[in-house]
């Protein structure tokens, strides 16, 4: 990209400086769950009971949040890999409650983070 490719008044230095996302904010469409390495629920996005289908409690157990098969199993890999650090994302593709979302699954500083 230019700048002759920008409508007026836009330059590449306001578009660099408007952000992607925001930090700590998860889109409405989509919700984040951390577990511990044992594969216990440690923290998750608000909008996580829409997405499973019940409230998170702290501590439940990954069977207990009925998630698709292909979500535990990257869940469980990226949980045996944890040992060695940080893992490389994991990805699938999920179906909760008949729509179809990306789940992507990583393991960063002792957590594993899955994102749909």
């Amino acid at each position: 990209m230019n700048s002759d490719d920008l409508a007026p008044g836009l330059t590449l230095a306001n578009c660099a400086a408007e952000p992607i996302h925001l930090p700590g904010s998860i889109q409405p469409n989509g919700a984040l769950l951390a577990f511990s390495p044992q594969r216990l629920l440690m923290a998750w996005s608000a909008n996580c009971a829409d997405l499973v289908g019940a409230r998170p409690a702290l501590g439940a157990e990954l069977a207990a949040l009925n998630l698709p098969l292909a979500a535990v199993e990257l869940i469980h890999e990226a949980g045996a890999d944890l040992a060695a650090g940080e893992t490389m994302p994991l990805a699938c593709e999920v179906t909760i409650g008949g729509q179809q979302f990306d789940c992507i699954v990583h393991a960063y500083q002792g957590r594993i983070i899955a994102e749909f």
